[in-house]
């Protein structure tokens, strides 16, 4: 435990002490992101079926490879292998 003891504090320099407003709550970003809808994961499930890997759907769409991958589980779409190409 420390002792404050021998600490001088003057109260009056306390009370001329100038106060900060707090710091205003930062705006999420949103840009690059699109909303989750219904015909997006048709989409997703559609092209990734037809030959097309999840890294360029991901890209093409504006989501995340790990959005595309999730959908595709959801929706009990059977994932590649990754690093395997098929054609």
């Amino acid at each position: 435990m420390v002792a404050l003891s021998g600490l001088n504090i003057n109260p009056e320099d306390l009370a001329s002490t100038p106060v900060r407003a707090p710091l205003p709550r930062p705006v999420a970003d949103t840009r690059g992101r699109r909303r989750l809808r219904e015909a997006d994961k048709d989409e997703i499930v559609h092209r990734y079926t037809s030959g097309e890997d999840a890294r360029t759907v991901a890209e093409e769409l504006g989501f995340a490879k790990s959005t595309v991958l999730r959908i595709l589980r959801q929706r009990g779409v059977e994932v590649r292998p990754w690093g395997v190409r098929y054609r």
